[in-house]
């Protein structure tokens, strides 16, 4: 499997701490039947954190890029299979189309994708804005974690519209596992039944309680859906994000 949205880089946001916790989520993700996962940091979001304020933004890449490289080493010194790859969680808002324009987002490693996030409690309309925007830049979004989001919850039909503006969607395990507040393990369900998940990621933050193990949510789709829905959202999807598209910026520039 290929977990496209992890925050296992350690002591970058809110995910992995230090190296000994990004080294236990990598342990947790190849023991789960994990073989790569892109590190998606948070950028942008308020607050003033996290790659938000221009000035920072240059010793925040810098930062992203030396923990991947911190973590790839330990990994390899541990034995531990695991490729790592990047990508951001960009919060978005206004002038994402920019930001994408002006590369200060690292997309995702073919190069055209780029994940977004939203706040909870959202507008459809002002995401819609945001997502043609983006879409406009030359971007393809992936929308993470849409059972989140109260628009969604209130109205199904929204996920639909966004994903004719040419989004993609990522949902998290816990909610179709039944491990989160009913309205998103209820909205979760629905997107998977409708044919609009197009990826199944950990969003893991720790190798406590969010964490990287995709086993138990493959196993589950697997049994409602069929193997061949399993492995189009953890397997052969998110694959297909590893290989840059021609005229994109190649990986190895990040």
């Amino acid at each position: 499997m290929i977990d496209i949205h992890a925050h296992i880089l350690p002591g970058i946001d809110d995910g992995a701490a230090d190296l000994t916790d990004g080294v236990l989520m990598a342990e947790l993700a190849a023991e789960g039947g994990t073989t790569a996962i892109i590190a998606t940091p948070h950028f942008n979001l308020p607050g003033g954190i996290y790659g938000t304020d221009p000035k920072n933004r240059e010793e925040y890449i810098a930062s992203i890029k030396s923990a991947k490289q911190a973590l790839e080493e330990e990994l390899l010194r541990r034995g531990v299979k695991l490729e790592l790859y990047l990508g951001m969680e960009f919060f978005a808002r206004q002038g994402a189309g920019k930001m994408i324009e002006t590369g200060d987002i690292i997309p995702m490693p073919d190069g055209e994708h780029y994940m977004l996030e939203f706040d909870p409690d959202t507008s459809w309309k002002s995401a819609a804005s945001v997502i043609r925007e983006a879409v406009h830049a030359g971007a393809k979004p992936i929308i993470a974690h849409p059972e989140r989001y109260a628009c969604i919850q209130e109205d199904i039909l929204r996920a639909q519209l966004w994903h004719e503006l040419g989004c993609e969607f990522q949902i998290n395990p816990e909610g179709l596992l039944g491990k989160a507040q009913p309205v998103i393990c209820e909205t979760a369900s629905m997107l998977l039944e409708e044919g609009l998940v197009d990826y199944v990621a950990s969003d893991c933050h720790d190798p406590y309680t969010r964490t990287p193990f995709l086993g138990e949510v493959y196993d589950f789709i697997k049994g409602s859906k069929g193997v061949d829905r399993a492995e189009r959202l953890l397997v052969v999807n998110p694959g297909k994000l590893l290989i840059p598209r021609r005229g994109t910026k190649p990986v190895t520039s990040w």
